[in-house]
């Protein structure tokens, strides 16, 4: 027991007062440990869906262009696109000509029997 006169109440009042000097150096590194652990997870998950969005864009991208080619295969009775041009764009311009295309792919570059090729390291 302490030798305080005062009401129970009123004992904490009688204990030394800690001096507020900020925070320890142990807290200041568990704090800088937490957010390099959260900054980590967020830089993992930002390239975990990068990757999955480039996936789904060439899908997309490979799709479109096999429904303009079969549509333009349709409606011309053909097997084979025509060239227009002569860079590895010209059968995708064709489709652009048919207004079956907006523009050309910038991940595959279209044969003129409807194949697709790989033109970047994205979609190989």
């Amino acid at each position: 027991m302490t030798n305080s006169t005062s009401p129970p109440a009123a004992r904490h009042l009688d204990r030394p007062r800690r001096r507020d000097e900020g925070i320890s150096a142990l807290e200041a590194v568990a704090g800088i440990a937490i957010v390099a652990a959260i900054v980590a997870l967020a830089t993992w998950a930002s390239f975990q869906f990068a990757g999955q969005s480039t996936h789904r864009a060439c899908g997309a991208d490979a799709r479109m262009l096999a429904t303009a080619t079969a549509v333009y295969f349709a409606r011309t009775g053909g097997t084979t696109l025509p060239a227009t041009g002569h860079d590895h764009d010209r059968y995708e311009r064709t489709l652009v000509e048919a207004e079956l295309l907006g523009d050309t792919s910038v991940r595959f570059d279209l044969q003129a029997d409807g194949g697709l090729v790989p033109s970047g390291d994205d979609c190989a």
